[in-house]
């Protein structure tokens, strides 16, 4: 039998963090936020496991700057 990975769209994300989901989105922005296995019309969706990971990580306190939302900032 073929195992289907746990997927975790937006809400599923906010709900993990246990953010509002315009936060879960701010995070999926940092550089470091896992890739989506899937964009689909209504949200991207990435595997629970690599967010439930990238939730475990430590990150410096505070905004993220601008150079972390978009490397290519100068």
């Amino acid at each position: 039998m073929t195992r289907i990975p746990k997927l975790a769209g937006l809400a599923e994300v906010a709900g993990l963090a246990g953010v509002t989901r315009q936060r879960a989105f701010q995070l999926t922005k940092v550089r470091t936020f896992p890739q989506p296995v899937q964009v689909l019309a209504a949200t991207p969706v990435w595997l629970e496991s690599d967010v439930v990971t990238f939730l475990a990580t430590p990150r410096p306190p505070g905004r993220p700057s601008l150079r972390q939302l978009n490397p290519e900032t100068p």
